[in-house]
């Protein structure tokens, strides 16, 4: 990664992180030559991509990245499209190949998964005078 900095539009230093914890960062004269090349050590090392053949590593990976009310919403739409009569009919779409209902089936289970999670939304400020 590299990350430059400028001064009035003026390239002044720019440090090359090689990803390993090392790294140079060049400084520059305003006439645009090198002033001084300085090799660093001790730079963060970011955490390797997970392989792709470990399904359980991607899989954490994306989980790292979701939010509590995301989750949430996941979550509740998981539990509206495994209701028995949602499970009946998206069975029935599959089998017989009409996946407009199917797709009305999911449609429904967000739109209860979405009224689910605002129901347990609870406000970040108490009532001001009971209201």
């Amino acid at each position: 990664m590299v990350t430059s900095e400028y001064f009035d539009g003026v390239l002044v230093a720019e440090i090359i992180d090689h990803g390993d914890g090392t790294g140079t960062r060049t400084t520059y004269r305003p006439d645009g030559t090198v002033d001084t090349v300085e090799q660093l050590t001790g730079l963060p090392i970011p955490d390797p991509e997970p392989a792709v053949d470990d399904p359980l590593a991607a899989v954490t990976a994306l989980l790292a990245q979701v939010t509590p009310d995301q989750l949430a919403r996941v979550l509740a739409l998981g539990v509206a499209v495994t209701e028995p009569e949602s499970v009946d009919r998206l069975t029935t779409a599959v089998e017989t190949g009409d996946l407009t209902d199917g797709m009305a089936v999911v449609a429904e289970a967000a739109v209860a998964a979405q009224v689910s999670v605002e129901a347990q939304v609870l406000p970040l400020e108490p009532p001001v005078d009971g209201v």
